[in-house]
C-alpha cells in the first residue's frame, strides 16, 4: 500500500497490516494516517499503477489529480495546530524536556548524597564526643576536678578485680624545734600496687597550698616494710603558717610522683594535731631584764660608768601585724633604750599615743638623739671634721641634747 506524506508529498509504501494506524514519514518525520482497509481498495487501485508506468501519458493526469488533493492536504498541513493536538506529536515534543528534567533530578540526587556524606563525616565525631564525654570531667562550681591518672585496669575474663592499697596511720606525734617541726607516725600498709607511689604530707591551715613532705615510699619499700614508724626531717612552715596551732597529716597515692600531692588519691588522714608553742623566744619585755643583765655584767668593775649601751634599730616597726604574720618598717614612732655612760636611768622620756602610731609627748629627732649621746660621752655635738676641704658636722644644724636624760 502506498500513502502520501502530507508534509513532504513523498510516497511511502506501507504494509497492509498498518491500515487504520499512523506511521512516521522517513523523510520529514511527519505523521501519516494510513487509511482503513475499505478505502485502501478503492484508493489503492488507482494509485497502485501510478509509479510503475512512467511512460504512459494517460496515467499521468490521474497522478496530477491525486497530487492536487495532496497539495490541498499540504495546504492544510502547515496548520501545525492539528499536529500539536495529536497525542503522538505531544509525546514527541515532550521527550526532550523529560530528558532535561531527568538530568536535573540525577544531579540533585548526587548533590544531596554528597551533602549527606559530608554531614555524617563532620556530625558523627562531634556527636559522639558529646555523647560519650564523661560528665565528671567538667568543672563544677568553677573548680576544676583533678582526675586520677591511673591507667585503665586490665581485667582478665573471670579473674578477680585488682585490690586497692590499704594504708593506716596512728600514734602521730608533733614536736617543735624552734621554728622547725618534726612529725612522727606509725603506719600499716597492705596490698601496695607496683604502678603507684605513696606520699605522706603535713598540711598547715595557714598555708594549705604548700603541704610539706613527711615520707615518700614505692610499692617495693612498702612490701619490704609493711609496718613501722616514720619520722620526718625538720619541717619549716612558711611565714603564713608560723602562727598555726594545729596541722593535719594526709597520705596520697598516685601513679606519677610529680602528681603528688594534689593529683593523687587520698587514702588516709589524721586532722587537728596540736603544734607545741615556741619556747625559744623570750616573752618578758627586754626593757625589764636589761638593767639586771647589764648590772650583773658590770657591777664588779663599774664599767657601766664609762660605757654607754645604745639599744636601737635603724627604723621602727608597725604597731600592727601584716598579712605575712610580721611587721613592716615604720618611721613615725619607735622606742630606743639608753643606759650607762652618763645617762640618768630609771626614767622614760616621751610617749606615743594609745595605739603606738604617732608620738604624743616630747618628740625626739635623730639629731637630738645623737647630740645627747655625744654630750654624755664628752664630745661636742657641733664638732666638725673635714673630708678634703668639705666640713662635716657631727649633728645636723639645730640639734640639741636632751638635758633631762643626762646625769
Amino acid at each position: 500500500m502506498l500513502v502520501t506524506c502530507p508534509g513532504c508529498e513523498e510516497k511511502v509504501k506501507v504494509k497492509d497490516s498498518a491500515a487504520g494506524t499512523k506511521i512516521r514519514c522517513p523523510e520529514c518525520g511527519g505523521t501519516i494516517k494510513v487509511p482503513a482497509a475499505k478505502n485502501e481498495t478503492s484508493v489503492a487501485s488507482k494509485p497502485a499503477k501510478k509509479p510503475r508506468p512512467v511512460d504512459d501519458d494517460e496515467e499521468s493526469p490521474p497522478v496530477k489529480k491525486s497530487r492536487k488533493p495532496a497539495d490541498d492536504e499540504g495546504d492544510e498541513k502547515p496548520k501545525k495546530k492539528s499536529r500539536k493536538a495529536d497525542p503522538d506529536d505531544e509525546e514527541d515534543t515532550e521527550e526532550k524536556p523529560k530528558k532535561k528534567s531527568n538530568t536535573g533530578m540525577i544531579l540533585g540526587i548526587v548533590g544531596g548524597g554528597l551533602l549527606l556524606v559530608l554531614l555524617l563525616c563532620v556530625g558523627v565525631p562531634i556527636g559522639g564526643w558529646f555523647l560519650f564525654m564523661r560528665s565528671d570531667d567538667l568543672p563544677k562550681n568553677g573548680i576544676p576536678i583533678v582526675k586520677n591518672d591511673r591507667p585503665p585496669e586490665k581485667k582478665d575474663k573471670g579473674g578477680p578485680a585488682p585490690v586497692e592499697i590499704t594504708f593506716g596511720m596512728s600514734g602521730v606525734k608533733v614536736e617543735r624545734h624552734g621554728a622547725q617541726i618534726d612529725v612522727a607516725l606509725d603506719f600499716n600498709a597492705s596490698n601496695p600496687r607496683d604502678d603507684e607511689v605513696l606520699g605522706v604530707y603535713a598540711h598547715f591551715p595557714g598555708d594549705p597550698a604548700e603541704p610539706k613532705l613527711i615520707k615518700l615510699a614505692n610499692a617495693k619499700e612498702l612490701r619490704d616494710q609493711p609496718k613501722g614508724r616514720w619520722t620526718s626531717a625538720r619541717i619549716m612552715p612558711s611565714i603564713p603558717a608560723q602562727s598555726d596551732t594545729t596541722l593535719e597529716v594526709v597520705a596520697y597515692v598516685a601513679t606519677d610522683r610529680t602528681k603528688l600531692p594534689g593529683g593523687g588519691r587520698m587514702v588516709a588522714k589524721v586532722a587537728n594535731l596540736p603544734i607545741p608553742p615556741r619556747t625559744d623566744i623570750p616573752v618578758t619585755p627586754a626593757s625589764v631584764n636589761l638593767s639586771n643583765v647589764v648590772a650583773k655584767q658590770n657591777a664588779a668593775d663599774n664599767l657601766l660608768q664609762d660605757t654607754m649601751v645604745v639599744w636601737m634599730g635603724e627604723v621602727g616597726r608597725t604597731p600592727y601585724i601584716n598579712n605575712r604574720a610580721g611587721r613592716d618598717h615604720y618611721i613615725r614612732a619607735w622606742t630606743i633604750v639608753l643606759a650607762g655612760g652618763g645617762i640618768r636611768g630609771g626614767q622614760v622620756y616621751g610617749a606615743s599615743d594609745q595605739n603606738g602610731i604617732d608620738v604624743r609627748d616630747d618628740p625626739v629627732s635623730e639629731g637630738d638623739l645623737f647630740a645627747t649621746i655625744y654630750t654624755a660621752l664628752g664630745i661636742d655635738p657641733r664638732v666638725r671634721h673635714y673630708v678634703g676641704t668639705r666640713p662635716i658636722w657631727a649633728t645636723p644644724e639645730g640639734s640639741r641634747p636632751i638635758r633631762a636624760l643626762l646625769g
